[in-house]
């Protein structure tokens, strides 16, 4: 059943399931707070839905999905009364959601599909294949660029090789923009909504509040917000992470929160929306904040050094947290660094915003590609690295004046780190040169090169086992030369102290 009409058909219906399915679990939570009226309607769709995918599973001939379904059509008629029980229904629809992924795991056709323009089916992998290719044809769009430039100084004062190598310019130039326009729709195409990832944090949020017996309603902005799909996992287990801690860990008790001052019912909400090349998701709630000031006594016990004022230093480091036990939900300090950890793969960055009795506010931010960025090239000590455009805030030239560690910048102090000093290839400060400006979080450093040249789009790759895990570095790229570069990690050069070197 791997190949032919019937593995496409297979794999059309559990797209088709699976959309079904997300669907019923918003009318499912949708119920409890609906009127008589609504109520009404709300379960009518359910039962048409769940009456469709019960139909769509006895065609297919999977006789354990179709059962489930068809139990779960009969159990709608306990959700017409003031208090609908939707727990057995949500239950069942992790049941349904549990018999596809047996599926697909059982070798049946793996590869996902989404509707392009028109309602056209396109296989991820054929489009995944599609972005390699672009980005591979970036090394051989740079060197042809760097080739021309080459010949057009060579030209040497030559009248017709001048004119001919003009002409092989403005026709590269011409190429160069349609190939740039290509890449722009391909990559266009592997994006989807946020919207694909909130109803499942609405669950979260419903069965958190109900395990912990608290009253919390959860918001969705900008779900039209597009995401590269490669990105849909990792943000996802992020995003539910954060979640389940504004639940489990920020919302005060009904009691507590009327104690406070507050609605018995918290708040939290996802917002979603694109900066410059960056998408930018934002985890909020209006609970009781985080104690900063337990969590830097917890810091000093175990002789752990952070800022007075660097909150994402103490909530990620690794296994700082206030608790004393665990629970079925990880907790704020809890797992964090893993949740750093996550995002950083992605190139994305993390920053935290807290105010006590008043609630808590996570900033992710994610490229907008993670196969395509655009980068400065660093060079310190005849090497060079790559930058995503997207850190960097200005670019200044040093002062002379001797070896510093701190500049004053816009009326703030910002810690220098020597690129050279950082990978082991200086142990002195350079006296000259450049100071590269970054930001991640609440962070700042002064990156102190010998040049600068760029920007320039560049293919993203992973670390090999040898360099995985090495500190201020999150990938690699292969320049039009042939060159391998790292790819610098904004972050965790920020978190470096600007004294010490990442790697020897």
């Amino acid at each position: 059943m791997s190949d032919g009409p019937l593995a496409e058909l297979l794999s059309e219906f559990m797209s088709e399931s699976e959309e079904r399915i997300g669907r019923l679990e918003q009318l499912l939570l949708d119920l409890p707070a609906a009127g008589d009226q609504q109520r009404e309607n709300l379960v009518r769709r359910a039962r048409r839905e769940l009456h469709t995918l019960k139909g769509n599973a006895g065609m297919m001939g999977l006789e354990s999905l179709q059962r489930t379904a068809h139990r779960l059509e009969d159990a709608t008629d306990g959700l017409t009364g003031e208090r609908p029980a939707v727990e057995p229904l949500l239950t069942g629809l992790d049941e349904l959601r549990a018999g596809l992924r047996e599926l697909r795991g059982a070798g049946e056709p793996g590869d996902g599909r989404f509707a392009a323009g028109g309602g056209v089916r396109i296989s991820y992998s054929r489009l995944d294949e599609m972005i390699d290719r672009l980005a591979a044809q970036l090394q051989v769009r740079h060197r042809l660029s760097a080739a021309i430039g080459e010949g057009r100084a060579a030209a040497n004062g030559d009248d017709r090789q001048a004119t001919a190598w003009q002409s092989c310019q403005e026709a590269w130039n011409a190429l160069d923009r349609m190939l740039e326009d290509l890449q722009q729709e391909v990559l266009a195409l592997r994006m989807v909504p946020v919207s694909t990832i909130l109803g499942g944090m609405r669950r979260v949020v419903h069965d958190e509040a109900e395990r912990a017996g608290k009253q919390v309603r959860f918001e969705a902005r900008g779900g039209t917000t597009s995401v590269d799909r490669t990105l849909i996992d990792a943000a996802t287990d992020v995003l539910g992470h954060l979640v389940r801690n504004s639940v489990v860990h920020g919302i005060e008790t009904p009691a507590r929160r009327r104690r406070a001052g507050k609605p018995p019912t918290g708040i939290v909400r996802v917002e979603a929306a694109v900066r410059s090349d960056k998408v930018q998701l934002d985890v909020l709630d209006d609970g009781a904040g985080i104690d900063l000031d337990r969590l830097r006594a917890a810091a000093e016990q175990r002789g752990i050094k952070v800022p007075e004022d660097d909150v994402e230093g103490l909530l990620f480091h690794a296994g700082l947290s206030t608790r004393v036990g665990a629970d079925l939900s990880a907790g704020r300090g809890v797992g964090m660094d893993v949740v750093l950890d996550a995002v950083r793969r992605c190139g994305g960055t993390i920053e935290v915003a807290t105010r006590k009795g008043v609630g808590t506010r996570f900033r992710l931010s994610l490229p907008l590609s993670v196969s395509i960025a655009r980068a400065m090239l660093l060079a310190a000590d005849g090497r060079e690295y790559a930058l995503p455009v997207s850190a960097i805030l200005e670019t200044l030239r040093l002062p002379s004046g001797g070896q510093r560690q701190a500049l004053e910048w816009r009326g703030r102090e910002l810690p220098l780190l020597d690129l050279g000093r950082c990978f082991g290839t200086r142990t002195e400060a350079r006296p000259e040169g450049f100071v590269v400006v970054i930001s991640a979080g609440s962070r700042l450093r002064g990156l102190v090169v010998d040049a600068t040249r760029g920007p320039l789009e560049i293919m993203v790759k992973g670390l090999d086992d040898l360099l995985h895990g090495l500190p201020g570095v999150g990938g690699s790229t292969v320049l039009g030369d042939g060159r391998v570069v790292l790819i610098l990690d904004a972050q965790a050069l920020t978190a470096l102290e600007p004294t010490v070197g990442a790697a020897a």
